[in-house]
């Protein structure tokens, strides 16, 4: 996501530099840029972006003064990027999740762990004596869940909001002032369908709804990102290896992560709805364990694993099964 907005950042400012009058002043008010940008620079330290004089690409074009084109595009690439809110948004986040689940950290990196082995086992399984021919298509679904399965975990996993974190998130899409009528219902569905702090069954039920369109949107990047990485990689194969003939079509990228981020927000959505609100909150804590958690906590550590592992492995297996289905991995 961040080398994604460092992309668009860049082009954002090489098309209003390509748009702005060119400069008719001498070189002795390079000095005289320097300072201003310095100074846009120092007012955001410790500010909030938002805040930051906006300009727009029609005023770029018009404006006879260089010193506030150059201070237009560097506004337009920092507001664009706003690597601060993007911190801000995931330490919030973070910490949400922390305070309603104390094992949160350490089911990430299981998370991630799990993804890769659960990945490759499946692959292996359904492909069996075709992995190696079919091993762009291997690489490519590896790197892809990686980065769809966490997404899936993080954007559904139970968290619990505090008077601080609802101040340190303002700004978010469901607090503008503009929207807040219907924002009044969207801002208090849980992230998670089956937290007890649910005001009602409509909000729960809405829980499934709220994160379909950041599990599509990040299914259509974790493909990209998986399968365009994977075309890099075959293209460096061509390049070093010229006789090799590969056994697999090309994969078009846009099929695959339109797939991705409908599997994505419905698929994993569900999955991870039940494991991280029944199956370890009610499942293993209170029937398995019968609330004795700190008294068995290896015990209690392995049967989250098994169940990360299940349903690393459902979904594995559903996902490639879904792929070939739509006829998206296809041998020559």
């Amino acid at each position: 996501m961040l080398a994604l907005r460092l992309i668009y950042g860049f082009l954002f400012f090489q098309f209003s530099a390509a748009w702005s009058p060119a400069s008719t002043k001498p070189n002795s008010n390079e000095a005289k840029k320097i300072l201003r940008i310095s100074s846009s620079l120092n007012r955001l330290n410790g500010g909030d972006l938002r805040k930051f004089p906006k300009f727009s690409l029609h005023s770029l074009e018009s404006n006879d003064s260089t010193d506030n084109a150059v201070d237009g595009r560097l506004s337009l690439v920092v507001q664009y990027l706003d690597f601060g809110k993007l911190i801000r948004n995931v330490r919030n986040g973070y910490m949400q999740r922390l305070d309603a689940d104390p094992l949160f950290l350490s089911k990430s990196f299981l998370e991630v762990f799990i993804a890769t082995s659960t990945q490759l086992f499946a692959e292996i399984s359904v492909r069996g004596n075709m992995l190696i021919p079919e091993i762009d298509f291997v690489i490519a679904g590896i790197l892809t869940a990686i980065a769809g399965k966490y997404y899936a975990m993080w954007q559904v996993a139970r968290t619990i909001d505090n008077e601080k974190t609802k101040l340190n998130e303002e700004g978010s899409a469901f607090q503008d002032n503009s929207t807040a009528a219907s924002n009044l219902f969207w801002k208090d569905v849980p992230t998670n369908a089956f937290q007890s702090c649910s005001p009602s069954l409509l909000h729960s039920a809405a829980s499934f709804v709220l994160p379909i369109p950041s599990l599509f949107r990040a299914g259509l990047l974790a493909s990209f990102f998986g399968y365009g990485l994977t075309s890099v990689l075959i293209q460096l194969r061509s390049l070093a290896l010229p006789n090799y003939v590969a056994a697999t079509k090309s994969i078009n990228i846009i099929y695959a992560s339109l797939y991705t981020g409908v599997y994505l927000a419905t698929s994993s959505n569900i999955r991870y709805q039940l494991l991280q609100g029944i199956i370890e909150p009610v499942v293993i804590d209170k029937w398995i364990l019968l609330g004795k958690t700190e008294k068995y906590k290896v015990f209690r550590t392995s049967l989250f694993f098994t169940a990360r592992l299940l349903n690393g492995l459902l979904g594995s297996n559903l996902a490639i099964l879904g792929m070939k289905l739509c006829g998206l991995q296809k041998l020559k």
